[in-house]
């Protein structure tokens, strides 16, 4: 849902920061009920959705759907205020798609800053822009290694073996 927690606010004011040039290279999709929703939070997302060519507001979908959204990805950006884990984190992770987290969010003890994806600090949406900056600044190779690397944090610490093992 949209709400304050889940930082959907902090992403389109990083977005509007960014510079016009900037904003046509990037591609923000947001998945969420529109049922239990904070007005306020998604009215702001919403009107950016409206004037924005590259900005798309979807409803919940299947697993099937939301995995394809997800290989569709560059990565995932988990705003959140407080999170204790970010199932859209880890199952990107699993994809092998870059994090961008908030350090509120529960998976940036997971993130090694420019490493493995990257973490800004909680609510401060200057620091998620200059994030998203970064991001456009590098190639795809770049991305790529990312993933990669968050993918291996995936196999450490969120598969279905290592669970396996932890419950035995």
């Amino acid at each position: 849902p949209y709400g304050r927690e889940k930082g959907q606010d902090i992403v389109v004011d990083a977005y509007m920061q960014l510079t016009e040039e900037e904003r046509k290279r990037i591609s923000l999709t947001f998945v969420g009920s529109t049922e239990e929703k904070d007005d306020a939070v998604y009215n702001q997302v919403k009107k950016l959705a409206e004037q924005e060519d590259t900005i798309f507001l979807r409803e919940p979908m299947s697993r099937r759907e939301l995995f394809s959204l997800y290989c569709q990805a560059d990565g995932v950006v988990v705003a959140s205020r407080q999170e204790t884990l970010s199932m859209v984190a880890v199952e990107n992770m699993m994809f092998s798609k870059c994090v961008v987290a908030s350090s509120g969010a529960g998976i940036s003890y997971y993130i090694e800053d420019g490493e493995n994806g990257f973490c800004f600090a909680n609510e401060n949406s200057r620091a998620l822009a200059e994030c998203l900056h970064q991001l456009l600044c590098e190639n795809n190779l770049f991305l790529e290694q990312l993933g990669e690397k968050a993918r291996k944090v995936y196999e450490e610490y969120f598969s279905m073996e290592v669970w396996t093992e932890k419950l035995k």
